[in-house]
Formats: structure tokens, sequence, C-alpha cells
């Protein structure tokens, strides 16, 4: 049986999808807490933006992020993004695009350079 993953998208229900068929042409991720060492730290935040392109040229883009706290008081987040796009689409645009459909955390600055570092991940261009 093949393993499959489930992506959310943008104002459509999610997909699912072979991650073999779909391979990963550009990623970034993070995830940070607030103490010396994970186990021991109340607050955790994750954030990931990812683009797959299937062999017919379709594109998935799609991004999470995401803040836990155990501190009473302080509210749980997440929020989650994605578009499907046709063959030929746009890998930069994509990832622009979906990257400014979630709103900046104002708390932890490493969301603000996920979209850099995940154009940074793509293939170099020949020239």
């Amino acid at each position: 049986m093949t393993k499959k993953l489930t992506i959310p998208l943008t104002g459509r229900r999610p997909v699912s999808l072979s991650p073999a068929e779909w391979p990963i042409v550009a990623e970034s991720w993070y995830y940070d807490y607030d103490g010396q060492y994970d186990f021991q730290s109340f607050r955790h935040w994750r954030g990931s933006l990812r683009a797959r392109r299937h062999s017919d040229g379709r594109l998935i883009v799609y991004a999470s992020r995401s803040f836990e706290s155990a501190y009473q008081g302080e509210r749980n987040t997440s929020e989650v993004a994605g578009v499907l796009r046709p063959s030929g689409a746009d890998l930069e645009e994509g990832l622009a695009q979906v990257f400014a459909s979630i709103p900046e955390d104002d708390e932890h600055r490493s969301w603000r350079g996920l979209l850099e570092e995940a154009l940074a991940s793509i293939a170099a261009e020949e020239i």
C-alpha cells in the first residue's frame, strides 16, 4: 500500500497524494521553543512552507504555522494555507502567494525568513 499525504488547501477540500509522485521542489521550516531544552519549554513555535511538483507539471504549494502554549491565558493558534496550480505554474509565485496568505507572526521572527529560505532551496538557475 502506498503511503498517502493529505494537504489542506485554501478555499477547497484537502487533497491526498502519494509523496513519491509529488517530490518536494522547495522547502523551508522552523521549530523553536522558549527554553534551553524542548522538553522543558512551555511555548513552541512551528512553521513550514513546501512545494511539490508532479511529473505532469502541476504544482502544489502549502504552508502551516502554529503556536502552542502551556500558560494559562495564552491561546494556541494554527494557520494553514495551500494552492493547487496547473501545469507550468510559476514556483516562485506560488510560494509567495501561499506565504502571504498566512498572517505574519508578531511574536516570533522565524516566520519572516521562511519565504526566502524556501526560494533559496530551489535548484539553481543556470545562466
